[in-house]
């Protein structure tokens, strides 16, 4: 078809939640509604169903020249002035076409307002923070524990023409795909990510999976034994794996739990939150200045 820019295989998405049901992805320049049946994409092709996607709109993960203005380096450091909670910027986003920042929710809370450790500058008001989800808000009928799960996110709006910089030089593309897709082969798996209090980056590989608090029982993705050791104000920094020779977002930092007499990483399952909570991508390339929309 000539509007057709783009084909590729992925998970269905509906509603703006990704499913677990592989599709036929075809891209188009823009989504027109009402087009004939000679114009429009088949529903099924072969008998495996179609995902038409509006290569107008960010869809998954935005590289290069030609991506949103919206991406931060990860690692930023911030503060909360009014509790003096510090955290850190796990990476950028897109959510209801702005540009916004992602951290945990147990460092800001809804309305209050990030500055950056360094030197005070506003980073963004809270506009959504959230403490948990039930097994059927984040998997539906996966076979999943039976929860409470973490969900600790805190989404920050960035205020137009505002620009960041700093955090990590990851010079590779990070790509967020559903977390069942890696769950398979996620154990012993090389994890990283970036320490936003010492400003390095911290290596390590994920020891288990669905780790229960024992504070409350919730339940997170997995467990990252890692060194240097997380510290106070690393909450909110993203975890990333290195599989095949690319790198994929899992999850942000919740804090540190002790098991099998070492000291661990709790992590969240970022792309199932993000699908719950309608955050759309996260920015690709980590190192690069992000800029609000």
């Amino acid at each position: 078809m000539g509007d057709v820019v783009a084909t590729a295989v992925g998970p269905k998405v509906r509603g703006g939640v990704v499913t677990d049901q592989l599709a036929i992805q075809v891209v188009v320049p823009q989504k027109v509604p009402g087009l004939s049946a000679e114009r429009s994409v088949a529903p099924f092709v072969g008998g495996i169903p179609t995902d038409v996607i509006d290569g107008s709109e960010p869809v998954g993960v935005a590289t290069g020249p030609e991506a949103p203005a919206a991406e931060v380096a990860v690692g930023l450091p911030i503060v909360i002035p009014t509790s003096a909670e510090q955290g850190t910027i796990g990476c950028a986003a897109w959510r209801g076409g702005a540009a916004v920042l992602l951290t945990a929710a147990h460092v800001v809370r809804e309305g209050q307002e990030a500055l950056l450790l360094q030197d005070r500058t506003p980073v963004g008001r809270c506009e959504l923070a959230r403490d948990s989800a039930t097994r059927a808000e984040l998997y539906g009928r996966r076979a999943v524990p039976e929860g409470p799960f973490v969900v600790d996110l805190a989404v920050l709006h960035v205020p137009r023409g505002r620009i960041f910089r700093g955090g990590a030089g990851q010079p590779q593309a990070v790509i967020m795909r559903p977390s069942n897709e890696l769950l398979p082969d996620l154990v012993n798996t090389e994890a990283l990510s970036f320490s936003g209090s010492s400003g390095a980056w911290r290596r390590g590989f994920v020891t288990g999976l669905w780790p229960k608090r024992a504070s409350d029982g919730a339940v997170g993705l997995c467990l990252i034994k890692h060194e240097p050791l997380s510290v106070g104000g690393d909450s909110g920094s993203l975890w990333i794996v290195r599989k095949d020779g690319q790198l994929f977002a899992i999850g942000l930092h919740w804090g540190l739990v002790r098991a099998g007499g070492s000291l661990l990483a709790f992590v969240s399952d970022l792309p199932a939150i993000c699908a719950l909570l309608g955050v759309k991508a996260i920015a690709g390339r980590p190192d690069e200045i992000v800029t609000g929309s």
